[in-house]
């Protein structure tokens, strides 16, 4: 075979290596008369990715509308050879045997569906997993990665601390590590030609010169004047540094947060778009007499004003998302944005529930009066598309949204046994993506959400894609690729334990013996059907072996629930340490599917007692004590 680049763009010469690569591996007897060009459609588009795809028994063409199309083009002629990606990394990779490559023929032209398709990094993580992501994120179509705060160092310590697993040992990760891992980070990214996000929440604690994660009391006294004063509090630290809000009407916090900004932006070229986010948490906004005279919007769009003002001065083409999120959910009515051409909109609806999702929205309510910090985060889909339209009536800009899917509440992603029913909403949440005025996502959630299966990952990307596949098209092809000859057996038993677990955060007894006889029931038809299971090609017996550790765990969770159901907390703590004890020695086995660190913190949601007991490590920064002597 000849592959040929049609450019010496970095992204299109890996789209080639990525070709070659992978036809070697399905076919190594392909004849020198098997000819493909890659490069670039007459009509060329930066931020619309269009593939085109012309492959005959003689080859042709794989072209994109930009340099990270090609690299779609290349990964979706392979999909049609048989090729699937379940999850991130080698064991998630099948590869069929006896395809003849050019007796193939592919044909196709596609424009993806949704313009922003991403993920942004959450949870515990480390270099490896990042790495691992960011290749299965461009397999998969995705075309924005978002990496958040300027040094990953808490994401990433939480991995390397390892602070939840009194199994593993603190490996003593430098906040210096972080920011090396995350310069090999943007070179995977830029590599594969996705649009770079970064920062977000940080900005009101570095142009003050202060890290992320300074607390309460270790601040300067030269910043206190910068701070919020909230109901006669003096002015200093809310907590930490990234969760404290600004005195925005004081004009010497704006400057100094624009030319903060603008340095970032002008000291990282190789970032595309940076999040402009004021703190985060709630009730913390400043009612100094200035400040109450603007709503927390007002104030937002003035700073984004000078930035924008800052940047031009610079000649910096960064573009800039602002967004809208818990009190900046209020539009702003007083302040205008100058420059539309620069700025992005986000809707962050973190207070959503994921039981409804955006075809449920009819009649939007009427504007709920802004009270200054006594706000309460909407939980319906309608009051959240409620705030968007009003944002988008006074800054008619590109919008998408920033969905907690897989994150850590209970309601979602760890909260849904069989993934079915949250998959369903992320697929209704995108099929009406347009109709609410939103032109993609971006996910903020773990790096590792492909436990107990990688369902609603594949259903948020393929649909984001082309939203004309149905779910249940998307449902045959994932189980068929993830479990092949088994796949009607895993995609029953998912199916009901979706309907048993109804990602509730209070549970019955009832439902949890419904869980727990399930998983029972499939662990030992999987044990009558080993040999069934071994003959499965390596890819689909990981998916397997996740979805039985899954079922394993299942047995422990719901025994220590209807244990404390019937006893109490503290005479049932000998079935949630034999839980813990479980998921920590198994972790190292499952760490690429399962994030530890997060399931444990939404544990200590759904059963609050259990951080009266430190050994579980529950609590914010607390420390399992599992390790042997």
């Amino acid at each position: 075979m000849i592959i040929k680049a049609l450019s010496d763009n970095r992204t299109v010469l890996f789209a080639k290596a990525e070709l070659e690569k992978y036809l070697f591996l399905l076919d190594k007897k392909i004849p020198d008369t098997f000819v493909t060009e890659l490069g670039f459609m007459d009509k060329t588009d930066d931020e619309i990715d269009t593939v085109e795809v012309n492959i005959g028994k003689n080859g042709g063409t794989l072209k994109g509308s930009n340099p990270r199309s090609v690299l779609f083009a290349v990964y979706q002629y392979l999909e049609a050879l048989g090729i699937r990606w379940v999850r991130h990394g080698e064991d998630g990779e099948y590869i069929p045997e006896g395809v003849k490559v050019n007796e193939k023929e592919v044909s196709f032209t596609h424009t993806a569906t949704s313009k922003y398709r991403g993920t942004c990094l959450e949870g515990a993580t480390s270099l490896e997993m990042l790495l691992t992501n960011i290749d299965w994120a461009a397999k998969m179509g995705l075309n924005v990665y978002f990496m958040q705060f300027t040094n990953p160092y808490g994401f990433m310590n939480r991995w390397y601390k390892h602070q939840r697993n009194g199994y593993r040992r603190d490996e003593n990760l430098q906040p210096f590590d972080a920011i090396r891992f995350k310069d090999k980070v943007a070179v995977e990214i830029k590599k594969r030609g996705l649009s770079f996000h970064d920062v977000g929440h940080g900005w009101t604690n570095a142009p003050l010169g202060l890290e992320e994660h300074t607390k309460e009391g270790q601040e300067p006294e030269d910043v206190k004047q910068y701070m919020a004063t909230v109901k006669g509090r003096p002015r200093m630290l809310w907590g930490s540094a990234a969760n404290t809000q600004l005195c925005y009407s004081n004009p010497v916090v704006c400057t100094k947060m624009a030319n903060c900004i603008a340095d970032y932006a002008e000291n990282h070229p190789e970032v595309d778009v940076i999040h402009f986010w004021l703190a985060d948490g709630e009730h913390n906004h400043c009612d100094c007499d200035a400040c109450m005279q603007k709503r927390p919007s007002d104030w937002y769009v003035m700073i984004l004003n000078e930035l924008n003002d800052v940047l031009t001065a610079r000649n910096l083409k960064t573009k800039i998302v602002f967004l809208a999120y818990i009190d900046l959910l209020w539009a702003p009515v007083q302040e205008k944005i100058k420059n539309l051409d620069r700025v992005i909109l986000m809707l962050a609806p973190i207070g959503r529930n994921y039981v409804e999702s955006y075809a449920d929205v009819h009649n939007l309510p009427e504007e709920i009066p802004y009270v200054r910090n006594e706000m309460k985060n909407p939980v319906s889909v309608e009051e959240n598309v409620a705030h968007l339209k009003r944002w988008q009536a006074v800054s008619p800009v590109d919008t998408f949204s920033y969905e907690y899917y897989c994150w850590r509440s209970a309601k979602q992603h760890y909260g849904d046994f069989g993934t079915f029913n949250l998959s369903k909403v992320i697929y209704d949440d995108i099929v009406n993506l347009k109709n609410v005025g939103l032109s993609g996502i971006v996910s903020c959630q773990a790096q590792r959400a492909f436990m107990p299966n990688g369902f609603g990952q594949y259903v948020m990307c393929k649909t984001m894609w082309d939203e004309n596949i149905t779910f249940e098209e998307l449902t045959d092809a994932y189980f068929e690729a993830a479990f092949g000859s088994m796949a009607d057996d895993f995609k029953g038993y998912f199916k009901r334990q979706s309907e048993n677990s109804k990602a509730v955060i209070n549970r019955t007894k009832e439902m949890s013996l419904a869980i727990k006889l399930e998983a029972e029931k499939m662990l030992a038809f999987l044990k009558e059907k080993q040999d069934e299971i071994n003959a499965l090609p390596y890819a689909k017996r990981k998916s397997v072996f996740y979805a039985k550790f899954h079922m394993q765990m299942l047995l422990k969770y719901m025994t220590a629930e209807m244990a404390t159901s019937d006893s109490g907390y503290e005479e049932s703590l000998d079935k949630w340490e034999n839980l813990l004890r479980f998921i920590s020695i198994s972790e190292p086995e499952m760490q690429m599917a399962f994030d530890l660190d997060l399931f444990l913190i939404d544990l200590g949601v759904i059963h609050p007692e259990l951080k009266k007991f430190p050994k579980f490590g529950l609590a914010k920064g607390g420390v399992a004590e599992f390790i042997p002597d």
